[in-house]
Formats: structure tokens, C-alpha cells, sequence
């Protein structure tokens, strides 16, 4: 019980000292955005662990968003995003993701915007190595200070059937950012 405490504990200072980097990297990144007045976008997870108290359920569910800032002066023109998931298999994701060929460019509930694959290559990429390109419905452009949002997204892993660490990464991409930007976090399990 002591051991377990202390993992814990060890677990939760790592989470702050995470979360205090973080907070000081896009402390750091507004400032130059500021001092630059130029184009600055930056992208980031917001998430959510659910473990089951029921021991029976070997299911552990992470609900998430991924959120895009444009703290710049200028405009992102094409955005689109790249959700990358170390392990495909015993995996479940699920968002606000519609087949191309099923969009109602009409109708999009906001906030919670419907996202949808770049291209038919895409759609297989996500099944076969978790690499998921979205691009928004409704935005052409993210307008300098304006956010998007790829919103309440989950995530079920068997923990059974994974034996390492689970991650997410995210990056924005854009005509203005062909390379891409890396998130300021990800989001990681470690199973053991």
C-alpha cells in the first residue's frame, strides 16, 4: 500500500513539473508572437483518463480535444491536423469525423466542429498505422486570434492487449506551414 502511494505521488510531481514546462514553453511562445508581430499558430491536447472501478473491465478510455490557437497577426489558410497513435490494434477511436462523400457542408453543429480526411489515402492511414489527417468542414482559414478545435474525441485501449507505452501526438500543418508544427504536449499512457 506504501509502495503504491508513493508511485503515485512520483507519478503526480512528474504530471506538475509536465505541466509547469508546458505552461512556460507556450509562456515563452506568446512572448515571441508578441515581440515578432507575426504569424504564430500553436496546437495542444486537452485530455481525460477513465479507468473503470469495475476490475472485471479491462478497458481504460481517454476523451479528448485538440486545440489550435492562432495567437499571431496572420492568417492560417488550409488548416489541417495529423493525430498520430503509436498502436492500431485493440484500439478504438472515435470524433467528429465524416466520410467526404457523406458531408452536409450546410450543416455543422459548432462548436463542436465535423472534421473530415484530407484524401481516400488518409482514410487508410488511420486504420493501418493510426495516423489520422483532418481537415475542418466549415474553416478555410483560421483567422489570427481565433482557435479551433477538434473536440471530444475518445480513445479505448484494452490494457490487456498493450505491453508498452500508448501515445498521441498531434501537429497543425497549413499553407503557411507545409512542415507542420508539433503540439506542445502529447498525450501517453504507460501500461505496466
Amino acid at each position: 500500500m506504501n509502495h503504491n502511494i508513493k508511485t503515485i505521488e512520483k507519478k503526480l510531481n512528474k504530471l506538475e513539473k509536465d505541466l509547469l514546462e508546458t505552461k512556460e514553453l507556450l509562456n515563452q511562445t506568446k512572448q515571441t508572437a508578441l515581440h515578432q508581430g507575426t504569424f504564430h499558430v500553436f496546437s495542444y491536447f486537452n485530455h481525460s483518463l477513465k479507468l473503470s472501478k469495475n476490475t472485471g473491465n479491462p478497458n481504460l478510455y481517454i476523451f479528448g480535444s485538440f486545440l489550435i490557437r492562432n495567437i499571431g497577426e496572420q492568417n492560417l489558410n488550409r488548416p489541417y491536423i495529423c493525430l498520430k497513435m503509436n498502436h492500431t490494434k485493440n484500439i478504438s477511436f472515435s470524433g467528429k469525423i465524416s466520410p467526404e462523400d457523406l458531408l452536409d457542408r450546410a450543416f455543422s453543429p459548432l462548436p463542436m466542429q465535423t472534421w473530415y480526411y484530407i484524401d481516400e489515402k488518409a482514410e487508410l492511414l488511420a486504420h493501418k498505422k493510426g495516423e489520422y489527417w483532418l481537415q475542418p468542414l466549415q474553416f478555410q482559414q483560421l483567422p489570427a486570434g481565433q482557435s479551433l478545435s477538434f473536440a471530444n474525441f475518445m480513445i479505448r485501449l484494452d490494457q490487456t492487449k498493450l505491453d508498452s507505452t500508448f501515445k498521441v501526438e498531434g501537429a497543425v500543418f497549413g499553407d503557411e506551414l507545409e512542415e507542420g508544427l508539433p503540439a506542445l504536449n502529447k498525450i501517453q499512457v504507460n501500461i505496466s
